[in-house]
């Protein structure tokens, strides 16, 4: 902890699994009741989504649009080129993104 702020509770805002280009996995999705959301393109990061929205909670299947920007920083911590194209032959396709669950909440790890 810094700064002297206390430690709080997070939840978890979204998953998110790498998937191929366009999210036609949401298809399925879509066919199993659950309503799409609005798509989203994450522009320096070189990501697009198809998105299912939960009362507290959102489920993104996210792909890599532009590997040029995907390859650059700020992007790169996150590996998800690395990830993305390494899907089909045992990288983790899955990312878990949580927010704070009140005011001055920290995540137990580094983040």
């Amino acid at each position: 902890m810094t700064g002297g702020a206390s430690r709080a509770s997070f939840e978890l805002d979204h998953l998110f699994i790498l998937t191929d280009s366009g999210a036609p996995a949401a298809d399925r999705v879509a066919e199993l009741g659950i309503t799409e959301g609005s798509r989203n393109v994450h522009p320096g990061q070189g990501t697009a989504n198809r998105r299912f929205f939960f009362r507290n909670a959102m489920l993104e299947l996210l792909w890599v649009s532009d590997p040029v920007e995907a390859a650059a920083d700020p992007s790169v911590p996150a590996r998800l080129l690395r990830r993305w194209c390494g899907r089909g032959v045992g990288a983790c396709p899955f990312g878990l993104c949580f927010r704070p669950a009140g005011p001055g909440a920290e995540l137990p790890f580094r983040s």
